[in-house]
C-alpha cells in the first residue's frame, strides 16, 4: 500500500528519477544495494511518493530488467534508455519523451542518492514561482549546491537536448542569472559511486530506521558468540590468552554494553594482546592506532589525498570540465586512518578499535577522542558527522606514564591488569613457545619474577619471557644455569644500567637466588 504524500505540489509538477547508470566502479547495480528494508532505489522512490508529484518518471538502463524484478515501481512510468553509457543527459532525454502534456515543472532526483529529504522539493518550486525570471532552482546546502534540481517548463526543451554526463551543471552555469538558490539545511546528500560512498551512506543514516535491523542483527550475533563471562574466558583460553575472572568480566561488559574499556597496567602484562585476541575470537577486524606524543587527526582519523586531488583537477582541465569544491573534497579523495576505518566498518560484527598507549598522546588528542568514545561518531569538517552503523568495541591501553583526564576515564570501563605470578607466566610461555618444556618455562618464569624485584629502569614483561625461552629453544637449552643466563640475558634485560645492576648481583643469584 502506498502512503499518502506529505505535501501538495503545484499542478503539473513531474519527478524524473535517474537510475540508468551501469555502476562500472562498483561492479554491481548500485540502485540495488541493500538499504534499510529494501534497496537504495526503494528509498528514492519513497521520497518521490511522499512529495506528491503529478507524474513520476523512472529512467532505467543497464540494469533495467533486474531493477524491475526487484523494486516496486508502482506509480512510476518507466523510460528505458538504451544509450545509458552516454551519460545522464541521455536518460533525461528518454524521460522527457514520456512526460505528460501540460507539465509545468520537472524535479530531477538521483536513483543512488537516498538522503534527499521530501521537504527540500516544495521550496524549490515555490522559489522558482516567486521569481518571474527564474527557469531553475537548486538546493544550496551548507557545503555546496546539490540535488534535487527543479526546472520550469520554459527550460524543458533545452534540458531534453543536452549531451554528456555533466551537461546539466553546464546548463545551470550558462543560465546562472535565471537560477534560484534555495537555502537547504545540512550537507549535500551523498550519491553512491564507490564502496566507500556506500559505507558512508549507511553510516550517516544509522541513527534512523534504516540501520536498526542491521545493528540489531550484529548485537544478536555478538550475544550468540559471547553469552556470558565463562564462555568468554573459555574462548580467550582457546586463543591462548589466559585471563582471570576480573579481566574476563571487564571485557565481557565492554562487548555487551557496549562501552569503551581502559586497560591499565605495567608494560608487558597483556593489555594489547587482550584487544587482539578479542578481535580474533569475534572474527572481526582489529584497527590499531599506536599513540605517541604529537599524534593528530591526520594520523588517527583521515587526511586528504592531495596527489589524487591534483590529478582530478588536471583530468578535468583536460576534458574542459570543472571540479567543484564538494567533488574535490569528496569521499573518493579521503585517506582513511584507523578511527574512521573502525567507524565505517560495515559488519556483520563490530570491529575492535585499539587505542594503544593512549597515555603517550597529549591532552588535546584525548579531547579529540571524546566524540568517538561517547557517540561512536567522528566529524570531518568537509563531510560532516559520520556515525557508526556498528559501533566499534573500543579498547584503550595505558602504561600510566601520565594521568589521563577525568573526562576520558568517565567514558570508559576500567580494569587494572596485574603482573601474573610465575605459574601463569610459565603457562603463557609454554603456549606461545610449543618447543619449550614445562620445566624450562617454569624456570624462566621464576628468573623473570626474580629480576622484577630489582629496581630496574625497564623491568622485563611477559613478551621478554617469551622471547627468552624462544632463544633458549633455538639454542637447544633445556635447563637454565648461570652460564646460560649470562650468555642470553640480553633477551630479557634491555637497558645498560639494568645490565650492570643485574651483573652486580650475579648470574647465580639470577638463576637460583644465591649469591656467587
Amino acid at each position: 500500500m502506498l502512503s499518502a504524500p506529505d505535501q501538495t505540489l503545484p499542478a503539473g509538477t513531474a519527478a524524473v528519477i535517474l537510475a540508468a547508470g551501469a555502476s562500472a566502479r562498483l561492479g554491481r547495480p548500485k540502485q540495488l544495494l541493500p538499504y534499510g528494508d529494501g534497496v537504495l532505489l526503494d528509498a528514492v522512490l519513497a521520497t518521490a511518493r511522499r512529495c506528491g508529484f503529478a507524474q513520476t518518471v523512472l529512467a532505467l538502463g543497464g540494469a533495467a530488467e533486474e531493477v524491475l524484478r526487484t523494486v516496486d515501481t508502482t506509480g512510476c512510468e518507466v523510460a528505458l534508455n538504451p544509450e545509458y553509457g552516454q551519460g545522464c543527459s541521455s536518460s533525461i532525454a528518454a524521460a522527457m519523451a514520456v512526460l505528460r502534456p501540460g507539465t509545468e515543472a520537472v524535479v530531477l532526483l538521483l536513483g543512488d542518492q537516498p538522503g534527499v529529504r521530501p521537504e527540500s522539493v516544495a521550496p524549490l518550486l515555490q522559489a522558482m514561482a516567486a521569481d518571474d525570471g527564474a527557469t531553475a532552482a537548486v538546493c544550496r546546502y551548507e557545503d555546496g549546491v546539490g540535488h534535487p534540481l527543479a526546472f520550469s517548463r520554459r527550460l524543458l526543451p533545452e534540458l531534453a537536448a543536452l549531451h554528456g554526463d555533466k551537461a546539466v551543471w553546464k546548463l545551470l552555469e550558462q543560465r546562472a542569472a535565471d537560477v534560484v538558490e534555495v537555502p537547504t539545511p545540512g550537507p549535500v546528500p551523498l550519491d553512491v559511486d564507490t564502496e566507500e560512498d556506500y559505507r558512508r551512506v549507511l553510516a550517516e543514516l544509522q541513527g534512523g530506521r534504516v540501520n536498526t535491523a542491521a545493528r540489531s542483527g550484529a548485537e544478536e550475533e555478538v550475544q550468540r558468540r559471547i553469552p556470558d563471562v565463562a564462555t568468554l574466558m573459555a574462548a580467550l583460553d582457546r586463543h591462548d590468552y589466559l585471563a582471570d575472572t576480573g579481566l574476563a568480566t571487564a571485557l565481557f561488559l565492554a562487548v555487551r554494553l557496549p562501552q569503551p574499556i581502559l586497560l591499565e597496567g605495567e608494560a608487558g602484562v597483556g593489555k594489547t594482546e587482550a584487544a587482539k585476541t578479542l578481535a580474533r575470537l569475534l572474527d572481526t577486524p582489529l584497527y590499531r592506532l599506536q599513540c605517541y606524543e604529537g599524534i593528530d587527526a591526520s594520523e588517527a582519523l583521515y587526511e586528504w589525498n592531495h596527489q589524487r586531488q591534483l590529478l582530478g583537477i588536471r583530468l578535468a582541465e583536460a576534458r574542459d570540465a570543472e571540479v567543484t569544491e564538494s567533488e574535490l573534497f569528496g569521499p573518493q579523495y579521503l585517506l582513511r586512518r584507523p578511527l574512521l576505518q573502525a567507524i565505517e566498518h560495515p559488519g556483520p560484527r563490530p570491529a575492535v578499535l585499539l587505542l594503544d598507549e593512549i597515555d603517550r598522546a597529549d591532552a588535546e588528542f584525548e579531547a579529540f577522542t571524546f566524540e568517538l568514545l561517547a557517540e561512536a561518531a567522528v566529524t570531518i569538517p568537509e563531510l560532516g558527522t559520520i556515525r557508526a552503523t556498528h559501533p566499534p568495541i573500543v579498547v584503550l591501553t595505558s602504561n600510566r606514564t601520565r594521568d589521563l583526564h577525568d573526562a576520558l576515564t568517565r567514558r570508559c570501563l576500567y580494569h587494572w591488569i596485574d603482573y601474573p605470578g610465575p605459574a601463569r607466566i610459565a603457562e603463557i610461555v609454554r603456549r606461545r613457545v610449543p618447543a619449550s618444556s614445562g620445566p624450562l618455562a617454569l624456570q624462566a618464569a621464576a628468573v623473570i619474577t626474580r629480576l622484577r624485584t630489582l629496581d630496574l629502569a625497564k623491568p622485563p614483561g611477559i613478551s621478554e619471557a617469551i622471547d627468552w625461552v624462544s632463544a633458549l629453544a633455538v639454542l637447544g637449552i633445556e635447563r637454565i644455569d648461570a652460564a646460560t643466563a649470562e650468555q642470553t640475558w640480553g633477551s630479557i634485560v634491555k637497558n645498560r644500567d639494568d645490565l650492570e645492576l643485574v651483573g652486580s648481583r650475579g648470574a647465580a643469584w639470577l638463576v637460583d637466588g644465591t649469591d656467587g
